[in-house]
C-alpha cells in the first residue's frame, strides 16, 4: 500500500510512520529540502510532481504550529498552512488520484468551548471564534476531495513529544503552574490511539466520516499537572492568574489555554475506533518511565 503522508516528519507523523506495516510505500511530503531516508520504503518529496506514483492513502497532518502570539500574520500563515494546504493538496488527487482515501486533520477547536456540566456534543456546530473557523475551513477544503474524505479531529496529543514534553521540566524543576482557574477542560488522547484511529481511518475506503479523537475521559488542566507532577515526584505549587495569562497570551490564551472542552464519553467510545488508553495517569505512565 502506497501512503503519502503531508506533516510527516512531526510528532504524529514521525509516530505514524513508525507504526505502519514494514510493506508500505511512504511518501513523505516536506519543505526540508535537505530530509533523507535510511529506509528504502520511504522516500521524503518537496513537492507532489515528484510522486512516482499515485497513493493509495493520503494522510494529512501538515500545519504551522497554532500557539503564539495571535497577529494578523501569524494567523495568515495558520491559514494559508492548514487551509490553502490543503485545498493544493484535494486538487492534485482529484486529478491524478481520485481512488485514494483522505485522512485529513484537523482540532476539538472546532467545537465552541464548554464545561463540566455542559460538555460537547459531537454534532454541535463549528465555533465562531477564529479557532472554531480555522477548523471549518481546513475541513471544508479537505472534503472537496471527489473521492473518500475522512476527518480527524484532535485532542491534546499526550506522547513523547508535543504538550507534554514542554511541561516535563519545568515540572522536574519544581514551577509546574496551572494557568487560570485550571477547571478548563483538555481533551486528551494518547499518541498510540491517535495513530490507531488514523490507521482504521486510511483504510476506510467507503463512506466519508469523522472521527473525534480524545480518550473518553474528562479531565482538566489541573488534572494533568497534577498527574504529570505525581509521576514525576512533584507537586504543582504554582498558579498563574486568569488576566496575566490574558495579557501574555492574547486571543490565543482566551481561546486556547483559559478555555476548553469537555466531552461526553460515552459519545466518544460509540465511533469507529476503541480507544486503549483512558485513564490519565496510566497514560503518563507509559509515556514517562519510572
Amino acid at each position: 500500500m502506497h501512503y503519502l503522508i503531508t506533516g510527516g516528519t512531526g510528532f504524529v507523523g514521525t509516530a505514524l510512520i513508525a507504526a505502519l506495516p514494514d510493506s508500505s510505500a511512504i511518501s513523505v511530503l516536506t519543505r526540508k529540502k535537505s530530509q533523507q531516508s535510511t529506509s528504502p520504503n520511504i522516500t521524503y518529496i518537496n513537492n507532489l510532481e515528484e510522486l512516482a506514483s499515485a497513493p493509495d492513502a493520503v494522510i494529512n497532518l501538515a500545519g504551522e504550529p497554532i500557539f503564539g502570539l495571535w497577529s494578523e500574520r501569524k494567523k495568515q500563515s495558520i491559514i494559508s498552512s492548514r487551509v490553502e494546504a490543503t485545498e493544493d493538496l484535494v486538487s492534485y488527487l482529484n486529478q491524478f488520484a481520485p481512488q485514494a482515501t483522505l485522512v485529513s486533520a484537523s482540532a476539538v477547536g472546532y467545537y465552541s468551548h464548554s464545561s463540566l456540566k455542559h460538555p460537547t456534543d459531537l454534532d454541535s456546530p463549528a465555533a465562531s471564534n477564529f479557532a472554531g473557523t480555522l477548523c471549518c475551513r481546513w475541513e471544508q477544503a479537505a472534503r472537496k476531495f471527489n473521492g473518500t474524505a475522512h476527518i480527524a479531529r484532535l485532542g491534546v496529543i499526550l506522547g513523547d513529544g508535543g504538550y507534554l514534553k514542554q511541561l516535563i521540566l519545568p515540572t522536574k524543576m519544581g514551577l509546574a503552574m496551572h494557568l487560570g482557574s485550571g477547571d478548563q477542560g483538555v481533551p486528551w488522547v494518547h499518541i498510540e490511539d491517535v495513530v490507531r484511529g488514523i490507521i482504521t481511518l486510511s483504510q476506510k475506503s467507503t463512506e466519508s466520516t469523522e472521527l473525534v479523537l480524545v480518550a473518553p475521559a474528562q479531565n482538566s488542566h489541573a488534572d494533568i499537572n497534577n498527574a504529570l507532577a505525581a509521576r514525576l515526584n512533584r507537586k504543582v505549587r504554582l498558579k498563574v492568574p486568569h488576566f496575566l495569562v490574558r495579557f501574555m497570551g492574547g486571543s490565543m490564551a482566551n481561546e486556547l489555554i483559559l478555555n476548553g472542552h469537555y466531552f461526553q464519553p460515552a459519545q466518544l467510545t460509540n465511533q469507529l475506533s476503541n480507544f486503549e488508553q483512558v485513564n490519565l495517569a496510566a497514560a503518563i505512565a507509559t509515556i514517562i518511565e519510572d
